[in-house]
C-alpha cells in the first residue's frame, strides 16, 4: 500500500535485498497508489468496530505495543491530535497492507525546527545521512520483516520505553552515534 525512502534501522541490515516490507509505512519522503489510497479515511470511520475486534493483535504482538497503537488510534479516533499520518497507518492496517522500506535510509528530514509545523523538537531521526541504492535487487517472497518492525516499535514509537523522556534527557552525541552504529545480524 505505501514505498518510503526511510529507513530507521539505525544501520542494521535486515535483508539482503535492496528494501523489505513491513507494516510501518513511513511518511518523509513516500509514495502510494490510488487503489491504496482510496482506504484512507481521516475520520477512521472503522475504529470502533476495528478496536472491539481485537484486530490489532494480528499486527502489533506485544500488549505494550497494542496498547500504544489502540491508545493513539483513540486520541486520534477522538481528535485530539492534530495529524494526518496516523490515519493513514490506520488504514493499511485495517487492510492488511505492507510498506516497502528500504535497506538504506535515502530520505532526511530537514524540517525539524521551531517554525515547522509538526516537528518542532530535536529528534534522533532528524537529517539522517542518505545512501544510493545502487543495485537494485527485488526480494523474493513478499512477507513483512517482524524484526524490523519491532526495532521500529521500540525506537519509534515509545512501546518499550518512553521516547520522548529519552531525547529531553539526551545530552550527549555519543548515545546517538551508539544508536546508529551500523551492527551485524
Amino acid at each position: 500500500m505505501h514505498i518510503s525512502g526511510n529507513n530507521f534501522q539505525g544501520g542494521r541490515k535486515r535483508t539482503d535485498y535492496s528494501y523489505f516490507f513491513s507494516k510501518y509505512n513511513h511518511i518523509w519522503g513516500w509514495a502510494s497508489w490510488r487503489r491504496a489510497w482510496q482506504h484512507y479515511d481521516v475520520k477512521m470511520s472503522t475504529w470502533p468496530e476495528y478496536k472491539s475486534s481485537s484486530f490489532i493483535k494480528l499486527v502489533c504482538s506485544s500488549r505494550q505495543e497494542q496498547k500504544y497503537w489502540i491508545d493513539m488510534f483513540d486520541h486520534v479516533f477522538n481528535n485530539m491530535i492534530d495529524t494526518w499520518d496516523y490515519q493513514w497507518t490506520y488504514a493499511c492496517w485495517s487492510q492488511s497492507g505492507l510498506s516497502i522500506l528500504p535497506e538504506l535510509n535515502l530520505v532526511s528530514n530537514i524540517g525539524f525546527r521551531s517554525d515547522a509545523t509538526h516537528t518542532k523538537q530535536k529528534s534522533l531521526f532528524a537529517n539522517l545521512p542518505t545512501s544510493d541504492i545502487q543495485n537494485l535487487m527485488h526480494p523474493l517472497l513478499v512477507v513483512r520483516n517482524e524484526e524490523a518492525d519491532a526495532h521500529t516499535a521500540r525506537y519509534m514509537f515509545n512501546t518499550k520505553f518512553n521516547l520522548r523522556k529519552f531525547l529531553r534527557k539526551l545530552k550527549s552525541s555519543t548515545l546517538f552515534s551508539e544508536f546508529f552504529r551500523p551492527k551485524t545480524n
